[in-house]
This record gives C-alpha cells, sequence and structure tokens, in this order.
C-alpha cells in the first residue's frame, strides 16, 4: 500500500471526487430513487472537421482541449497504467461534466484484487469485489466496511477517474515546455491531431490532483502522446514514464450512457 495510500488521502484533502461518491467539490444530493438512472445529456456524435491550422503552442492547445469540455458528455474507454507498479487496466462508459468524470461504469482489473466492477452515481460510488462483502455483491466505497482490499479498490476507482478526466490531458499540455505537431492521424475512424512532447511533473501547480497523484508515485517526468479530435477532445494519450506506461483511448462520443445504482438489497453500506 505504500504507493497506494498517499493517492488516496491527498485526493480527498484536494475535494476531488472521494470513495464516498459524489461530484466533486461537495456531497451529492439524495435522488428520489435509489434506482433512477441518469443519462448522458445530448451533445451529438458528429465530430467537427480538424482545424486549417492546428494550435501550434502548449498554451494554445490547452485552451483548445478547454473548449472541448462543453463538447465531451460522455465516452467509452479503454485504459490501462504501470506507473506505479501496481497495474490497473480496464473498460467501460464515463459520464463527463466540465471535463471532470460524473458518473462511470467499467470494470477494471486492479492489482493484487482482480476483476472489480465499479459504479459511479449520484448515490455514490460501488464497487463488485471479486468476493462478496458482507454477503453482498455490491459494497459502497467510504462506508462502513472498511479493509485492505477496499481501500485499494478505492484508490483504483480515483485513478481511473483521473485517466478518464479530459482535464488530465489538458493539465498535461500546459506543463509541456514544448509540443510538436507529429501528423493528422485518424484515431478508429476519427480524424485526429497527434501532438508529442516531454512534461515536466514540476509545472504542474502543486494543489492540482494530477500533480498530487503523480508526486506520490515518484514520478518526475512523462513522455506525452496526445491525439485530439476537432472538437477538443482528447481521444486517445500515452503517457509513458520510467519504463512504464499510461495509455487511454475514448470512443463512442456523446453516446447515449445510463447509469443505475445497485439494488439495495444486494450493496453492502
Amino acid at each position: 500500500m505504500r504507493l497506494f495510500a498517499p493517492v488516496l488521502l491527498v485526493l480527498t484533502l484536494v475535494g476531488t471526487t472521494t470513495a464516498c461518491g459524489g461530484s466533486s467539490g461537495g456531497t451529492p444530493s439524495t435522488p428520489a430513487s435509489v434506482d433512477a438512472p441518469v443519462s448522458s445529456p445530448e451533445l451529438g456524435t458528429k465530430t467537427p472537421p480538424l482545424p486549417v491550422d492546428p494550435p501550434a503552442s502548449p498554451d494554445a492547445l490547452a485552451a483548445f482541449l478547454q473548449q472541448g469540455f462543453a463538447r465531451f458528455g460522455s465516452a467509452h474507454i479503454t485504459f490501462s497504467t504501470a506507473l506505479s507498479g501496481n497495474a490497473l487496466a480496464g473498460a467501460g462508459n464515463v459520464q463527463l461534466g466540465g471535463g471532470q468524470v460524473s458518473g462511470l461504469d467499467v470494470t477494471a482489473t486492479v492489482s493484487k484484487i482482480g476483476a472489480v466492477h465499479y459504479l459511479l452515481t449520484a448515490n455514490g460510488a460501488f464497487a463488485a469485489m471479486p468476493k462478496p462483502v458482507a454477503g453482498k455483491r455490491y459494497v459502497l466505497l467510504g462506508g462502513s466496511q472498511n479493509s485492505d482490499q477496499l481501500t485499494r479498490a478505492a484508490i483504483g476507482l480515483q485513478a481511473t477517474k483521473l485517466l478518464a478526466s479530459p482535464a488530465t490531458y489538458r493539465t498535461l499540455v500546459l506543463a509541456a515546455p514544448t509540443l510538436r505537431f507529429v501528423d493528422r492521424a485518424g484515431v478508429g475512424g476519427v480524424p485526429a491531431m497527434h501532438y508529442r512532447g516531454p512534461v515536466a511533473v514540476q509545472r504542474i501547480p502543486t494543489s492540482d490532483p494530477v500533480r498530487i497523484a503523480l508526486g506520490a508515485l515518484d514520478v518526475t517526468a512523462i513522455a506525452l502522446d496526445l491525439w485530439v479530435d476537432g472538437a477538443g477532445r482528447p481521444i486517445k494519450a500515452s503517457a509513458p514514464a520510467g519504463g512504464r506506461a499510461s495509455n487511454v483511448a475514448f470512443s463512442a462520443v456523446n453516446r447515449p450512457v445510463t447509469l443505475t445504482s445497485p439494488p439495495a438489497d444486494q450493496t453492502a453500506r
């Protein structure tokens, strides 16, 4: 737990979404029904053409990514990371708002646990562990149940949210002293601009969750490859560091995503 525990602690202290669930900076309001589904907003699935003149500097690309937040409501993601030496890999659907993850339905293989099904809804953050907790299929992360495995599962969720947040890649772009436009290349049939550049972690503000997480993992530099579509949305990223890498791909952008909390009688709280 040496590498995992600091990440959970610092992300909680800076006010990002904690293991208890809900949106950043506060406690979620209680919806009318525990099992009420929430669908992603209708933002359109058509990808606009790439700009004639690609953003030519980290600041310009960061501004383009910022614009993309408003046009990125949901996606299917696949991801893997081993920056800490503790592997995490998975796939699923996420809801997004303001560049951050607001909900998700993802299955991930978490180091030293196995397959975990994560659900993040307005009612909290839930995980279906490989073995039942208190005789239930799901457990509310941050509830009364507590164990090293649940702590590790909660941190796996935090890492998944960072990987799936478009704002993460804007942060990395701003921390790149230089950024090179490589080419116009398609990713899964979607036209994209490919950028490459070094990321100096010390250039990220100390209060930023990305800086905190990377600092806790002793990562000081990243070699970023980033693909951005014509709306300013990251659709693929690769970030090697120290012989290990994180890889993320976004697809099915703005396709309908419905999230439903697990049944109360199947959830340990």
